[in-house]
């Protein structure tokens, strides 16, 4: 362990007299049986002006002894190892004695720091043998000592308030006046040169840069020196697997200020560093200050500016922060959670609501997956669902990992802006796994033309369905010629797609039917949403306080829909950021759940996404008559209540659709009702049934009138 605090101490100030100095610090360690002789020693230099720390009249009752002796050890400036014959036993004493060494070590060559004191005649240790020791037994050995601690004291501008005895020497011969004269002033042309402004900046860099550097080998982190400044040190920390759960890879900045007292100059250059530093996910980076104690309170105000304004997430860290973090059983959790309780977490929040799950934060369709991955070598699948249920998920996984994994090549592509065949066949083929093979096809064309042979091949299509409408207007072209490929064993394909896609399959004149399985993607189940709700959690350090109650809360709200539980999750993230308070309770789920703004904007519109207006119809209409179930009584229902009659098969189609696509109805013995048992009490929290209504109708008939025309 390191002396990470040495930074003012070790910087000589100017003298402006021994009283506006503080004492220099001593550790004073010893064997137990030299009590007595270490207890005087002790006295004499406290009535000397020195803060020496002894175990016996620093430690109280309850106190962790060993952290207490290893934190003094560290702050102090000086270690006098009391050395006699019972010293060299075993025991806690040589452990002060290697965090002793330790600290030694990052010294300017020179320093006085250990000073071995003998107390009898005795052997020294083998470790410290390479310093001068004195023995206190002689009669000049506390002077000899008070010499060293005082040359130690005027390095680092610290005070002693002993008088330093005279030395009188009677001349061994008469010599005159002047000759007098010439030997005193010849002896105080030896006092050493005071050092410049430059000097001591120097030596404040190099005492930082080994600091830094020490506490980042203390717990365990990879750090260099980027970049030096007058004023700051600008190091890179290689995150490596110290944030890998969270998404946080590359390098992260850690600066390095060396001002005494930070001033809005010196703000304003660090903005301007992390402007051409800070990349990537949450915008963090560490800032250390090594500014005088009595100004930190006026430093972290004035740093305050970096978080506040421009939305940078600095992590302030001051001496005694490394101190506690280095003294730590477990250095590294206990700096992350450091880190994890200064900044804002929505910035590193794993919970995605828009886009694919990555992949270290893949949780559940287990089923679907192993399903997919053991049959893909001879049959092609299709993964129909609504939006924001993972479907392009999946394929990500599938692509990234389990087919790579199981020796198939494989290829995504996302057909969302794909228009129609020869579009397709112009597509770049850009996402190969694990690798391109040898003289690559690079486009779609090529390869529908000539399918590489030297591994199975899986073609992934995210979104297929976008091709349909399309393809079927040219008799087919596309999908013919995947079945034609796919009968051939020339490769399989895995499609993923919403109703169009559904209702190809079931088109008996389309190549899609009888084309590839049909794997229907519904909710998560409640392991699968426990997992999703409690790790990323956990990884940001957040405590859950009844953790079943919460997820059982989660989970019956949400019925597993895995969006609104990301979405959920995420806001509750957002509330306790605002209070600082990295704990989360059933009281606070329930919050979230109350607000009517979640319930309107992230789980209605989440479940009602690509809804057409008679799904939303036929929703409103078993929540206003909930004793509704069956087609006929749902179809005279809308009759009744919007004065228009959709066909049955109009009606089936909107109640298949949102049983299998959406997940909100499921199939009864009398009908159909709510799979999603919160829907009802959404819906009449949040809308005006009457306006909705009017609205919808509407909108539906606007659409059959287009339609008709």
């Amino acid at each position: 362990m390191s002396l990470f605090n040495l930074f003012n101490r070790d910087q000589k100030k100017p003298k402006t007299g021994v009283n506006n100095l503080r004492p220099l610090k001593v550790f004073l360690s010893h064997a137990h049986s030299d009590r007595d002789a270490v207890r005087e020693l002790y006295s004499r230099l406290k009535s000397d002006g020195i803060d020496a720390w002894l175990d016996r009249e620093k430690l109280l009752p309850g106190q962790d002894w060993e952290l207490e002796i290893r934190k003094a050890v560290i702050e102090s400036d000086a270690v006098i190892v009391c050395l006699s014959k019972q010293f060299n036993q075993a025991g806690f004493r040589q452990k002060e004695v290697r965090l002793a060494l330790d600290e030694a070590m990052i010294k300017p060559e020179g320093t006085i720091f250990i000073i071995p004191v003998r107390l009898e005649e005795c052997d020294t240790l083998e470790v410290l043998r390479k310093w001068h020791w004195v023995d206190l037994f002689e009669s000049d050995g506390y002077e000899m000592l008070i010499r060293a601690l005082r040359a130690r004291a005027e390095r680092i501008g610290a005070g002693l308030n002993v008088v330093k005895p005279l030395e009188i020497k009677k001349p061994t011969k008469e010599k005159s006046k002047g000759e007098e004269l010439k030997r005193d002033k010849k002896e105080e042309l030896y006092i050493p040169p005071a050092k410049t402004e430059a000097d001591i900046k120097a030596d404040r860099k190099q005492q930082i840069e080994q600091v830094v550097k020490e506490f980042a080998r203390t717990v365990g982190i990879n750090v260099s020196l980027a970049k030096t400044y007058d004023d700051l040190l600008v190091f890179d920390w290689n995150l490596m697997q110290s944030f890998e759960d969270l998404q946080l890879h590359g390098t992260l900045p850690i600066l390095a200020s060396l001002e005494r007292k930070t001033s809005e100059k010196n703000i304003e250059f660090i903005r301007q560093i992390l402007i051409e530093r800070v990349t990537g996910k949450g915008r963090i980076s560490l800032l250390f200050l090594f500014c005088d104690p009595e100004l930190l309170d006026t430093a972290r105000r004035s740093a305050s500016i970096l978080k506040d304004v421009y939305a940078y997430n600095v992590v302030l860290f001051d001496q005694k922060n490394l101190v506690d973090i280095a003294s730590s059983q477990d250095q590294i959790t206990t700096l992350r959670r450091f880190i994890l309780s200064q900044i804002d977490l929505t910035t590193i929040s794993p919970y995605i609501i828009t886009g694919p799950t990555p992949e270290d934060f893949f949780f559940g369709r287990e089923h679907e997956l192993r399903e997919i991955t053991e049959h893909i070598k001879s049959s092609s699948y299709t993964i129909i669902g609504g939006r924001r249920i993972g479907k392009t998920s999946i394929l990500n996984r599938l692509h990234r990992v389990r087919l790579k994994n199981a020796g198939f090549r494989t290829i995504y592509n996302d057909c969302s802006v794909v228009t129609d065949f020869e579009s397709f066949l112009a597509t770049p083929i850009r996402s190969w796994q694990p690798d391109s093979p040898i003289n690559a096809p690079s486009t779609f064309g090529e390869l529908l033309n000539n399918p590489p042979k030297d591994k199975p091949l899986v073609l992934l299509l995210d979104e297929a369905d976008k091709l349909v409408p399309s393809d079927k207007q040219a008799n087919w072209k596309l999908f013919n010629t995947l079945r034609s490929l796919v009968n051939s064993n020339m490769l399989q394909v895995v499609l993923s797609g919403e109703r169009t896609l559904q209702d190809a399959l079931r088109d008996s004149k389309s190549p899609l039917f009888n084309f590839a399985n049909e794997i229907i993607l519904g909710p998560l189940d409640y392991k699968a949403v426990d997992v999703l709700v409690t790790q990323p959690l956990k990884r940001l350090e957040i405590e859950l306080i009844g953790q079943k109650e919460i997820v059982d809360q989660i989970w019956s709200f949400t019925s597993g829909h895995p969006n609104i539980v990301q979405r959920l999750c995420r806001r509750l993230i957002e509330k306790i950021n605002k209070s600082r308070v990295r704990r989360i309770s059933i009281e606070d789920v329930n919050d979230v759940i109350r607000d009517v703004n979640f319930q309107r904007q992230d789980f209605l519109d989440t479940y009602w996404e690509n809804t057409s207006n008679l799904e939303k119809i036929v929703t409103l209409i078993m929540v206003e008559l909930n004793h509704v179930s069956t087609l006929s009584e749902i179809r005279q229902a809308i009759f009744k209540r919007c004065d228009f009659n959709p066909s049955a098969s109009q009606t089936d189609d909107a109640l298949k659709r949102l049983t299998d696509l959406r997940s909100i109805l499921k199939r009864t013995d009398h009908g159909y009702g709510f799979a999603v048992e919160s829907f009802p009490r959404v819906v009449t929290d949040t809308l005006t049934l009457n306006d909705m209504f009017e609205i919808l109708t509407e909108n539906y008939e606007g659409e059959s009138n287009g339609n008709s025309k």
